[in-house]
This record gives structure tokens, C-alpha cells and sequence, in this order.
């Protein structure tokens, strides 16, 4: 899902990209990371920081972390590089 995803997301699909990362989660909603990461990317892609801002706050709350630096380090990366203006005490509900 996630080769698909970025073949998407190159190509400006960012609804394919949703739809990728929507099946992963279906599949195994807790082994990583990844499909939030490319709805971020969708959103990020879109202009649409609304959207980037509820899937970070949806992937915390999933991990059950308080802060974007408990998660996995790629993660928040992407998070610091997409979203540098994002704020966990501000956003996480």
C-alpha cells in the first residue's frame, strides 16, 4: 500500500493516496507507522493543514504517546519537516 501510496502522491493522486493508506490501517492498524505518515504527505501535498493536523493528533492518540517525539523517529521526522509549526499541546486532544 504504501509503493502505491508514493507512486500516487508523485503523480499528484492524493486520493489514491488516501484510499492506500486507508486499506494498510484495515489491514493491521498497528504495525506502523507508515499510512498516517502518507495521509501527512497527502494533506501536506494539498495545502490542507487542517487535515495534517487531525491525522497527527489521530496517530498520537493511536500510540497512546503525549508528545510527537515518542514516536517512531522517521515519524517524527516527517512530522518536524511538514509540520514544523505543528504543536502536541496545542493540537492533542
Amino acid at each position: 500500500a504504501h509503493r502505491l501510496a508514493d507512486l500516487a502522491l508523485a503523480a499528484g493522486d492524493t486520493a489514491t493516496v488516501r484510499w492506500a493508506a486507508a486499506t494498510a490501517q484495515l489491514a493491521d492498524e498497528h504495525a506502523s507507522d507508515t499510512p498516517y505518515c502518507d495521509l501527512i504527505r497527502a494533506a501536506h501535498t494539498e495545502g490542507n493543514t487542517t487535515e495534517m493536523y487531525a491525522v497527527i493528533d489521530g496517530l498520537i492518540a493511536r500510540r497512546n504517546v503525549e508528545l510527537e517525539e515518542d514516536l517512531h523517529p522517521d515519524t517524527y521526522e516527517l512530522i518536524n519537516k511538514l509540520a514544523p509549526h505543528w504543536d502536541s499541546r496545542n493540537h492533542a486532544g
